[in-house]
């Protein structure tokens, strides 16, 4: 019930007709139309003429009759979450629609919960998307060192597949002196003792790439956890100073002036 009434009372405020005219129009009966005006008036909130604002109709956009609804404008509204988002008085001014009526329309329908409501839905699929690219990430780079570290190891396990292999020694030898009257070549021995700087760089290379697994399960796993935190903290930072500056408020319904009677 409400909404044909709002879209009489919208009608009438526009000068789309007298009360008779949106009677018959709407297929509402005379007297309830009249019942509504008669309520609003004296609860402060009244139907204003047309003649009112006829002065003021050539400063305002016209909008063709069936162009806009209520719903497009409250989307219009509700969606929009920017830093100075649209405000009712926009929106009035926009559609040529009364201020009040656009208060009292929004007021009623909770606009303002709504864009507040709207916008945290919108940071928490936000956030949820951020958080699924960080852990992508995370496997991803996971994958690639343990990729790394086995290619690695298989390389000094063929190597330690020659039983000779830790009692060679590799030297480049250089023979002649000055320019262009020296070679030099590599040399491969095998010597009766193990070799003990190969062996402690293999235990190095070794050792460093246990580290590097460890690391990568331990810290990548801590930088995933750290990211999301600082992601949490931007959003929250994000949704506080977007509260702090939206400063339109559920409109209550104004006392209206006794001269702009309305009875038809």
């Amino acid at each position: 019930m409400n909404d044909i009434k709002n879209k009489i009372r919208l009608a009438y405020e526009r000068g789309e007709g007298t009360f008779q005219h949106l009677s018959d129009k709407y297929n509402v009966k005379l007297g309830t139309i009249k019942s509504w005006s008669k309520k609003d008036k004296d609860s402060g909130n009244q139907w204003i003429k047309p003649s009112t604002r006829a002065k003021n109709q050539n400063k305002k956009v016209e909008i063709k009759k069936g162009e806009i609804s209520w719903i497009d404008i409250e989307n219009e509204y509700v969606t929009d979450i920017r830093r100075n988002p649209c405000s009712l008085e926009d929106l009035s001014k926009k559609y040529n629609i009364p201020l009040q009526s656009v208060k009292n329309y929004s007021a009623s329908h909770k606009w303002s919960g709504k864009r507040t409501e709207y916008k945290r839905d919108l940071n928490q699929k936000i956030r949820e998307k951020s958080e699924e690219l960080v852990i992508m990430d995370a496997a991803k780079a996971v994958a690639k060192h343990f990729k790394i570290s086995d290619i690695i190891l298989d390389e000094i396990e063929k190597a330690l597949g020659s039983p000779d292999e830790l009692y060679k020694i590799v030297e480049k030898l250089k023979t002649g002196y000055g320019p262009g009257k020296f070679s030099e070549e590599i040399v491969t021995q095998t010597m009766d003792s193990i070799n003990d700087g190969k062996v402690l760089n293999l235990v190095n290379a070794l050792d460093k790439i246990q580290k590097m697994q460890r690391q990568t399960l331990g810290v990548i796993d801590a930088d995933t956890k750290e990211k999301l935190d600082i992601e949490h903290r931007k959003m929250e930072l994000a949704e506080k100073q977007s509260a702090e500056i939206d400063d339109d408020i559920e409109y209550s319904v104004e006392d209206g002036e006794d001269e702009n009677s309305i009875d038809d």
